[in-house]
């Protein structure tokens, strides 16, 4: 079995263990760190052709935690529109026969 570059194949066996073990060893670092600390390096990189993208991602790194927020919000909305357009697709379909919803 082959991997990607940087990554060890016996983590590669079984991917949702794999990502169950990420997800427990990222609970366990400190949120600042691994969340805002690696949008503020990648914006030191304000050098070069990498000048003009380096304000976006220092903004980032100051403002995660509202970043998060209102991508959740959005996030909230599309599962709610998504709901709701699939409910007037089954009404459309099946009409009013409420044994055809599964």
């Amino acid at each position: 079995m082959t991997g990607w570059p940087g990554s060890y194949v016996e983590n590669l066996r079984d991917p949702a263990d794999s990502i169950h073990r990420l997800r427990i060893s990222l609970d366990n670092v400190e949120p600042p760190i691994w969340r805002t600390e690696s949008y503020s390096i990648v914006s030191s990189f304000d050098q070069f052709e990498y000048r003009d993208e380096a304000p976006l991602f220092r903004r980032l790194s100051q403002n995660f935690e509202l970043c998060v927020f209102g991508l959740n919000l959005v996030k909230q909305d599309l599962e709610k529109l998504q709901h709701e357009y699939c409910s007037q697709l089954k009404q459309t379909l099946h009409g009013d026969d409420p044994s055809r919803d599964e």
